[in-house]
């Protein structure tokens, strides 16, 4: 019998939602157990964000992975969330709804109208660059795009608030490597690259990369790059590129797709 591929990806996310809630009560557990009970209640009211875009859509063999560090929310985002808790039924809602697949950086609406704060633009701009499809929409839309981190706060900065946050990180690392096994990819896109700690900084970790080359991009921002062997079985060559957050004021992006243009040359790609 052929294989149901379709399904086979549903329930792969149907599971990652039940490991994660189950994970995530045990924090929740912990931090009252242990006297935070204002964390605890935090972190059950601002909930998890998985996915950045449809994964019913995405989840499958691809040639990009987009890796923010946290999902971070604001006051909007909470009104819109009441009761809409994302799930494996939340995204086949929203593909049912637009009849198309659902992303947060065209169709999420920050305040001031769906997909237009800079930096949804900004992320638009540069995936369009580097899967060069027919339109920006297209390749945004196709693209494979998640956090490091799945807890939702208010500020990245938040996270340290909990004592436990090193696990609660390290935790979600276990997802991607299922993520990394199905897509396969040949370029990871780490959305921002601070040395302290950005979703570059903690994926060259995992990926047991100490040294790195940089290219100049923007006045003093630069890329952040190295090549290395995806730690799933059958490994395979992928390229890491970190990229100044692109939630920063930029004038144009023109400057980070024309170095990770360079950088592909230089590898021959």
């Amino acid at each position: 019998m052929e294989r149901d591929i379709h399904s086979d990806i549903e329930g792969v996310i149907a599971e990652v939602y039940e490991e994660f809630g189950t994970q995530l009560e045990r924090h929740v557990r912990r931090l009252r157990e242990h006297g935070h009970p204002e964390l605890a209640d935090r972190m059950q009211r601002l909930m998890h964000g998985v996915f950045c875009n449809d994964p019913l859509h995405t989840l499958r063999r691809g040639n990009i992975y987009l890796i923010g560090l946290n999902p971070v929310v604001g006051v909007h985002d909470l009104i819109q969330d009441i009761g809409n808790v994302e799930s494996l039924a939340w995204w086949r809602s929203q593909s049912q709804q637009s009849g198309r697949p659902y992303s947060a950086y065209i169709d999420k609406d920050c305040g001031s109208g769906a997909g237009r704060t800079p930096h949804q633009s900004n992320v638009r701009e540069v995936l369009h660059a580097v899967m060069g499809g027919e339109s920006e929409e297209q390749d945004t839309r196709g693209a494979f795009a998640t956090n490091l981190c799945f807890y939702r706060t208010l500020a990245t900065t938040d996270l340290y608030d909990y004592p436990d946050w090193q696990a609660m990180v390290g935790e979600c690392w276990t997802f991607h490597l299922r993520f990394l096994s199905i897509i396969r990819p040949r370029l990871i896109l780490c959305n921002g690259n601070g040395e302290l700690f950005s979703a570059f900084s903690e994926i060259k970790k995992h990926f047991g990369i100490g040294a790195y080359q940089s290219e100049p991009v923007h006045c003093r921002r630069s890329l952040k790059w190295f090549c290395g062997t995806l730690p799933v079985d059958g490994g395979g060559e992928v390229l890491v590129v970190g990229l100044p957050h692109l939630s920063q004021p930029y004038g144009s992006t023109d400057g980070i797709c024309a170095a990770i243009r360079r950088i592909r040359a230089t590898l021959g790609e």
